[in-house]
């Protein structure tokens, strides 16, 4: 593997534990009044809010339930991501 491959898989990677946090500190109801927690919101939200603003327009009984499923598709799209971009590299 190539570093640039590496660098790929590894920022991939960290994106989705960046997800993985945002929602975490959504389920524990912090506000982005921390600063930890403002920075995750910061780095997740413009993804997070162009997924919702596609997903909602096709799937509108989602967003009536009250289920977001926002950070779910937003992992799908990195991690197809890093292997269209892998395998380009």
């Amino acid at each position: 593997m190539s570093f640039i491959e590496m660098f790929v898989h590894n920022a991939a990677q960290a994106y989705v534990l960046i997800i993985i946090a945002a929602v975490v500190c959504h389920w524990m109801n912090l506000g982005p009044e921390n600063r930890f927690v403002e920075l995750i919101y910061r780095a997740t939200e413009p993804l997070f809010g162009a997924i919702r603003k596609f997903v909602s327009s096709y799937t509108p009984a989602l967003d009536q339930l009250g289920i977001d499923l926002t950070p779910m598709w937003a992992i799908f799209l990195v991690l197809i991501t890093r292997r269209v971009l892998i395998w380009i590299l």
